[in-house]
């Protein structure tokens, strides 16, 4: 079953610790999914970060009809949800959105992380992302969803 209708990866700066939707739309590619689509999602003014490609996404995606996967790495995939989540609360969009982590990969090894100006190895992130999820709260920040707006999102969205 070929479920999926379209990839969508970020179309923004490649300076910021994302390298590219060229370099991604290869590699997703070299995964076998045959016939659908890599799609670039056109960021306002280029500077990728997971608010505005949440944003760039739900846009992207307001028309279509079916669910919506995000899919990132496991120590980002909470923070990346949940800012979905916000993001859509922002609109009239109803879309079913599901946490997906990306490939497995060792969490013992340094990446980049927040638009390229932070490097640890992918488990040393976890505690910032908690710290981001909390701190991102603060309405000047976007407002995250609390835990209750979490759960009655899945709530909706399960039933």
């Amino acid at each position: 079953y070929n479920l999926t209708r379209a990839i969508g990866l970020c179309h923004g700066a490649i300076d910021a610790g994302y390298p590219g939707f060229d370099l991604w739309s290869a590699k997703v590619k070299r995964f076998n999914v045959g016939d659908v689509p890599v799609v670039p999602l056109e960021v306002p003014g280029g500077k990728v970060n997971t608010r505005v490609e949440a944003t760039a996404l739900i846009q992207r995606c307001s028309n279509l009809k079916g669910d919506l996967g995000i899919i990132a790495p496991p120590f980002h995939l909470v923070r990346a949800f949940m800012t979905t989540i916000a993001e859509l609360k922002k609109t009239d969009i109803q879309l079913r959105v599901y946490a997906i982590p990306g490939v497995s990969v060792r969490w013992q090894d340094m990446v980049l992380h927040s638009q390229g100006k932070d490097r640890n190895t992918r488990a040393g992130f976890l505690e910032s992302e908690f710290w981001r999820i909390d701190e991102y709260g603060a309405p000047e920040f976007g407002g995250m969803p609390t835990v209750q707006d979490m759960e009655a999102y899945l709530d909706w969205r399960d039933s």
